[in-house]
């Protein structure tokens, strides 16, 4: 029954972005384009709502099963209104993006690929063993909670997991609807990997057609756009051949490598892991994030030919840039800048306006969260506290490594392109240029999700060059053509064997790891634990909430002082449970070296009542 919940929920998300985007038809020329559009922007619409609509419900309720179900219904009672023209229509681009082979070859290329690298990074072992892929751990313990929250744990509206009742700053749209899946009967390495795979060959297919719509390119343009974006381009290659010579003993090392030739910020070296494929694994949320910021940006700036355009489209499009704010708050940021540049461009100040009113009414309650993290994050005492990972080179010679040869690709494909296409570009060198001073101003983590959005313009304006060099039938241009494409690609190559060679690091979860199975069954979703923090928690795995977790920001209250005396004063733990509404303790059998508190396990037993016990851990409550 959940199951087909989740089914009728997928398919009114289709049938409501098919609507939307059929708005916007001139400016998404190609059917198969509009299908992909309608997923994604059916979706950051349809998911959205049910998560407002089952923040609402009374917790008594199923409430993501009702939310799913109620906005099912909605749509599919909107199709029963207007089924003849809604049918007769997505009848005709389903059998107009069939007619295109080449374009779903395309499709059915993204899909597989993104499936491979989904499940390479994340799979099932033995029994409830979740492998998850070495160089995604970190990312993982917290992605996984977050979902656990949401499918196990009934964690609406959005709170902590990781420190009950208080803020987490994060964009958890992405997650609240992977914990649909799972909520709904999707085991959940399923509900992780399918919104993440759909996502991310979506935005492959997105990449493929910008090209065509823009420059009324050929479809080999827009095949080698998202080509040079799986296999990026950097220096990387010249450094591992420098080290291990050109052979086929270097070829047998690529052949097998097991990590990243470079993993910038965070060993030091001046070329980024985020430039790697290892991003989207890593944050599944990003591809979708990207997809709609290109998408919407890439509408407005079809749009802006016209000489009027409804206010109704406008408004619109700013419900979705502010909607996109839950999803993935630096992509709102980007779209909503880029949106503004083309209105600004295009003389459209009264349209500005109410798009922007639009957007931030929309994005306001999480907004509000970001500004007011930001404003300590800023404070002086707050940055010198938090050590944050970093390059130590000169910028300049940061983006040499980091871009490598698309600092001349991009400029040269820019002068040989039609000077009407170069303004949608040059929205990208804008947020290139805000990326680059992010970098310098060691504003953490945002400089990269700049560079991911902007990385894109540059592979789809090298890929231009590319044709443009080929199509002049001049041997000397076709030489110089493959020698970009070899540039382009030849250090994607090498951080792709990664992803093939890496190894899945054991997580135990129900019911083979009987203390989650435990929690889950037998505890209350609101109940509060105080536990040893740890990347994979296996109290916020368990959906429940633990009173001063792993994962903090800066909005997080200081709880140790309370946590300590928990700890290590169990006689007064029973005013302290109430007063602060912990409901559970976990004492560890064998603490580990992070574990900082002197404890007495007789003592627990004397004042406290023992509810829980494994091989692992003894859990006390009043």
């Amino acid at each position: 029954m959940h199951q087909a919940i989740l089914l009728l929920f997928s398919i009114a998300s289709i049938v409501s972005g098919y609507v939307l985007v059929n708005r916007w038809k001139s400016a998404l020329p190609f059917a198969l384009f509009r299908f992909v559009a309608a997923f994604l922007i059916g979706t950051v619409v349809s998911v959205s709502l049910a998560y407002v609509l089952a923040s609402l419900l009374p917790r008594s309720l199923d409430r993501i099963f009702v939310a799913s179900l109620s906005y099912s219904f909605l749509i599919f009672l909107y199709f029963l209104l207007r089924w003849k023209s809604c049918l007769v229509g997505i009848k005709k681009e389903i059998r107009s993006a069939l007619k295109e082979r080449f374009d779903m070859t395309v499709l059915l290329f993204s899909l597989i690929f993104s499936f491979w690298l989904m499940f390479k990074s994340f799979r099932m072992g033995t029994g409830s063993v979740l492998l998850i892929g070495s160089n995604e751990v970190f990312d993982f313990g917290h992605a996984l909670s977050i979902v656990r929250s949401f499918s196990w744990g009934n964690n609406l509206p959005f709170l902590s997991p990781f420190v009950a009742n208080a803020v987490h700053v994060y964009h958890f749209m992405f997650y609240f609807w992977v914990g649909m899946y799972e909520h709904l009967g999707v085991p959940i390495v399923w509900a992780v990997n399918i919104p993440s795979a759909l996502t991310y060959a979506c935005l492959l297919v997105v990449i493929y057609f910008i090209p065509r719509v823009l420059t009324k390119a050929p479809k080999i343009v827009g095949l080698f756009a998202v080509l040079f974006t799986i296999l990026h381009s950097t220096l990387t290659f010249i450094f591992f051949f420098e080290k291990y010579g050109v052979s086929i003993h270097a070829l047998k090392i690529l052949w097998r490598l097991p990590k990243y030739f470079f993993a910038g910020p965070f060993d030091g070296s001046p070329i980024s892991i985020y430039w790697t494929l290892n991003v989207f694994v890593n944050q599944r949320h990003l591809a979708l994030g990207i997809a709609i910021a290109l998408l919407v940006g890439l509408v407005v700036f079809q749009e802006c030919k016209k000489k009027t355009w409804s206010m109704i489209d406008l408004m619109i499009v700013g419900i979705l840039t502010g909607l996109l704010a839950f999803w993935h708050i630096v992509m709102f940021g980007i779209l909503l800048g880029t949106v503004g540049i083309l209105l600004l461009i295009n003389r459209k100040y009264r349209q500005f306006v109410v798009y922007i009113i639009a957007s931030l009414i929309c994005s306001v309650p999480t907004l509000m969260t970001w500004v007011r993290a930001a404003m300590v994050y800023i404070t002086p005492a707050v940055r010198s506290s938090i050590p944050l990972p970093t390059t130590h080179v000169p910028i300049l010679l940061y983006i040499i490594y980091n871009y490598g040869i698309l600092l001349f690709s991009v400029p040269i494909g820019l002068f040989v392109m039609p000077r009407q296409y170069r303004i949608f570009f040059a929205t990208g060198l804008v947020m290139f240029i805000v990326g680059i001073l992010a970098k310098v101003l060691f504003v953490f983590d945002i400089d990269q999700k700049f560079g991911n959005y902007t990385v894109i313009f540059a592979n789809i304006i090298s890929s231009y060059l590319i044709y443009y060099m080929w199509r002049k039938k001049n041997t000397v241009l076709r030489g110089f053509a493959v020698i970009f494409i070899l540039f382009l690609t030849i250090s994607g190559v090498i951080d792709l064997m990664v992803i093939k060679n890496d190894f899945g690091y054991p997580v135990t979860d129900a019911p083979q790891n009987t203390f989650i199975e435990w929690i889950r069954n037998s505890t209350s979703q609101r109940a509060v634990f105080v536990e040893n923090p740890d990347i994979f928690d296996p109290v916020v795995l368990a959906g429940r909430r633990n009173f001063y977790g792993f994962f903090q920001n800066t909005l997080t209250p200081d709880r140790s002082h309370v946590v300590k005396l928990m700890f290590e004063q169990p006689k007064d733990d029973g005013v302290l449970m109430e007063q602060y509404n912990v409901s559970y303790i976990v004492v560890p059998k064998k603490p580990s070296p992070d574990f900082r508190y002197t404890i007495n396990v007789q003592l627990f037993q004397q004042y406290l009542r023992k509810v829980f016990e494994n091989g692992d851990v003894i859990v006390f409550s009043i």
